[in-house]
């Protein structure tokens, strides 16, 4: 059974059942409400029947002055609606002469014995308000404003005039009269209520005996002062009993200027004064008439005036309708019909209202204790899982189903003459909001309510910035102020910039809004020292990459707006460098393997060549050309597997294959024993070696060996190049943990290249290539010494060659 009760079309049943008890009830409970007003169902019934024939009354008078003279006919052959109509000057239904021809408009109310209802329109105030419903029919939603109730004509307000001839008020009308306006406020002066004035018009007679009107202060007498008009700012008219007069019409005449009233403002581009309820126009003149505005006039609100009909003959015409129903009511279709459908049901329910609540509490408690028993739960599993409606942000949800009850309700209203659709659609209503209520159940029993509603994402949105904002806030705490003390000159310089504006800000604003401005203040101080964070991290990455070290890349997760892009920038150039490095090693890898493949290809060859070249000068020939070519082929050969060797070694030195031995050695005594090696080949080539050292021993670390073979170099070097008949010196510099030794001679051809070309491989002193030098010497000392953690320095400053070791 417990599998059973969660299969999905049982939820799907007892969801429907759920929805259908609980519209049931709902309906029940509306209709035991709406008819508890009302002593029974045919009180209900004879109200709604008034109701529709009042409406169809109005719309069919309607119909008729709008033209249509089969209005009558049409509506009580159509509708169960019997009427007379008659029209009649009279307000009053007992004055209506009911048997005069002249008054009859349709049928005759003899044949309407006994009316169910009477119903009057006044004829000029009729409007059109189609019936498009049963609702508006049965709630009886037709003005009663167009009912003959009022014995005074009307006219709207055109606008309010100041003429500036004579200084008065106008009041102009539609049809073209203008009164005299009786009372006006005039404030000459902005919020200055000692300007204001209240002025009450007075009649008065010229030299001439002739009358005119004037404004005079109802409580000094002062006249009115016309010719200040120009500054007059706020202006407010009232008729003879103290009456607000409210235009409530849109200026036409866009040339005039005009007066403010309580809460307009003025167009600068029009020169007009608005306001929502009146614009007082400024004009030379309005006309010539001095009628005062009477005090029997009445003025509303919306801008219309009423005021007494002058005669009988005035007054428009009254339609009295007089409406009867029959007692059977015939299948016609109208509203009468459908109504009755409705009370009928009404009715039913109303008979059996407390069954019917008894079997729709039963029915909901039970299927609604179900469907919140299963809720959130599979077949498999007693757990509450979340479908994707129930992970919907809970406000729009209950948004959602909201709108569709109050757009669903209304629907129902406006179709209600077809009660099945209107079930269905109240039906869908209900069951919106069963899943409401059954979604709610099921965030809450997964704990899960908070997590899916706009509050948390709305909280969850801010915080994590508030969060990050807070973190380096205490950045200086957590750190120790490290990136201050890296940042020391900028991190004053921003504080002391930032100090100086607040002092002028706090200057500039009074006491009342130093709260404000240190709240925005810390946050501009968070966000200040957040840019120098920062911007330290973007130094030292900077840094970093400037010393090579490309291993740590910027972390641009963190970093904000143009910093990221920064950092993002500094790894790219990173990931460059570190792609050319190592394109270039490569290189390198490959020459260097090249040159060493080479060169054992090139050995095995030259070793026979050698060996046969030795053996033939061992042989007793007597050609001396033969034993002439045999000397060539030795000395060249020699020199081939010279340069085989220094390739060989150049390649080891290069790529760090050679084992070093670092032991500390005396570095005088060794370049003395190379010195003497090269004594008779220098007084040969007629140099004059000089060594200059103050100071023996000079301790150094180094290999004997390597450094043997880097001396050897240089003064073999010395030995070819030099200018005979010149001095070559040699300065030992003792240093607290090693030495300096510089070699310096003059050159024999010039150095037209840079010493970085000359420690480059195969690159000679002389173009001419004139020496048996391989261009590989100064290539492989500089191998050796950086192996032996020195360094080699090659200048070159005319025909001064120099070289410089430092361990």
């Amino acid at each position: 059974m417990k599998k059973i009760s969660r299969n999905l079309w049982l939820k799907l049943v007892a969801f429907i059942v759920c929805s259908v008890m609980a519209a049931g009830l709902v309906v029940t409970t509306l209709v035991a409400v709406y008819t508890n007003n009302y002593e029974s169902t045919a009180q209900l019934r004879d109200e709604i029947h008034a109701n529709i024939a009042g409406a169809y009354s109005r719309q069919m008078v309607y119909n008729y002055e709008s033209g249509d003279d089969n209005a009558f006919s049409q509506m009580t052959n159509d509708t169960n609606l019997q009427a007379a109509v008659v029209k009649s000057n009279e307000t009053s239904e007992d004055k209506v002469d009911v048997k005069s021809d002249a008054a009859k408009v349709y049928s005759s109310v003899d044949k309407i014995s006994n009316p169910d209802y009477i119903f009057s329109y006044k004829a000029e105030n009729l409007k059109w308000n189609r019936l498009s419903n049963l609702w508006d029919a049965m709630s009886g939603s037709y003005e009663e404003s167009d009912a003959a109730s009022s014995d005074m004509n009307s006219e709207r307000i055109s606008s309010i005039m100041y003429s500036k001839t004579n200084g008065l008020f106008y009041l102009c009308l539609n049809d073209g009269t203008a009164y005299v306006i009786p009372k006006v406020r005039v404030m000459t002066g902005s919020n200055d209520n000692s300007s204001l004035g209240l002025y009450k018009v007075v009649e008065k007679t010229d030299e001439n005996g002739n009358k005119y009107f004037a404004y005079e202060e109802m409580f000094t007498g002062q006249p009115l002062d016309i010719s200040g008009f120009a500054e007059w700012k706020n202006v407010k008219c009232y008729d003879e009993k103290g009456n607000h007069i409210k235009c409530g019409m849109n200026l036409e005449d866009n040339d005039n200027s005009g007066f403010e009233s309580d809460g307009s403002y003025y167009d600068y581009d029009e020169d007009v004064y608005y306001d929502r309820y009146e614009i007082i126009k400024v004009v030379e003149q309005v006309n010539e008439s001095y009628e005062l505005l009477p005090d029997t006039f009445k003025i509303s609100d919306n801008g219309i005036v009423y005021y007494p009909y002058t005669s009988t003959e005035d007054k428009p015409g009254y339609y009295y309708v007089y409406a009867k129903l029959p007692e059977q009511l015939q299948e016609k279709g109208d509203y009468f019909n459908q109504a009755d459908s409705v009370l009928d049901i009404m009715e039913f329910t109303e008979t059996h209202l407390s069954v019917l609540f008894v079997v729709f509490i039963l029915g909901f408690v039970i299927t609604a204790g179900y469907l919140l028993t299963v809720a959130g739960k599979r077949e498999d599993s007693e757990e509450i899982k979340l479908r994707l409606y129930d992970r919907l942000p809970y406000g729009v949800m209950l948004g959602v189903t909201m709108l569709a009850d109050f757009m669903v309700f209304p629907a129902g209203f406006l179709l209600i003459k077809q009660l099945p659709v209107v079930a269905l659609i109240c039906l869908a209503a209900t069951m919106v909001s069963l899943e409401a209520i059954l979604t709610t159940y099921v965030r809450i029993r997964a704990h899960e309510f908070w997590k899916h509603t706009l509050c948390y994402y709305v909280v969850r949105f801010f915080l994590k910035p508030v969060k990050k904002l807070c973190r380096m806030v205490f950045a200086p705490i957590r750190y120790g102020f490290s990136w201050i003390e890296r940042n020391v000159p900028l991190f004053l310089i921003s504080m002391l910039a930032f100090g100086f504006i607040c002092l002028l800000e706090l200057i500039g604003f009074g006491i009342g809004s130093i709260g404000f401005i240190f709240i925005v203040k810390l946050i501009e101080l968070a966000l200040l020292i957040t840019f120098i964070m920062q911007y330290d991290r973007i130094r030292c990455a900077a840094k970093a990459i400037a010393n090579g070290d490309f291993s740590q890349p910027v972390d641009t997760s963190r970093l904000m707006l143009f910093f990221r892009k920064h950092g993002e920038d500094l790894n790219n150039v990173s990931n460059g460098i570190e792609a050319a490095v190592s394109e270039k090693m490569k290189s390198e890898r490959f020459r260097t393997e090249l040159i060493t493949n080479v060169s054992h290809d090139i050995k095995t060859p030259l070793t026979s060549i050698i060996n046969y070249v030795d053996l033939l000068q061992k042989e007793d020939i007597d050609n001396e050309k033969v034993r002439e070519y045999l000397d060539v082929l030795d000395r060249q050969s020699s020199r081939l597997k010279k340069l085989i060797q220094d390739l060989l070694e150049a390649s080891k030195a290069s790529t760090g294959s050679i084992n070093v031995e670092l032991e500390e050695l005396d570095a005088a005594v060794m370049l003395s024993q190379v010195a003497g090696e090269y004594e008779e080949k220098f007084k040969k080539n007629n140099l004059d070696l000089i060594i200059k050292n103050d100071v023996t021993p000079v301790m150094i670390q180094a290999d004997g060996r390597h450094l043997w073979r880097v001396f050897d170099n240089l003064m073999n070097n010395i030995n070819k190049y030099a200018q005979s008949g010149t001095r070559v010196y040699i300065d030992i510099i003792p240093k607290d943990s090693g030495a300096i030794i510089a070699f310096k001679n003059v050159s024999a051809t010039p150095l037209n290249i840079s010493s970085d070309e000359l420690k480059e491989r195969f690159v000679r002193g002389d173009s001419s290539r004139n020496t048996e030098g391989s261009g590989l010497g100064l290539s492989i000392a500089e191998s050796l010494m950086k192996l032996m953690n020195g360094t080699l320095e090659l200048t070159v400053d005319g025909d001064l060659f120099k070289v410089t070791l430092e361990f």
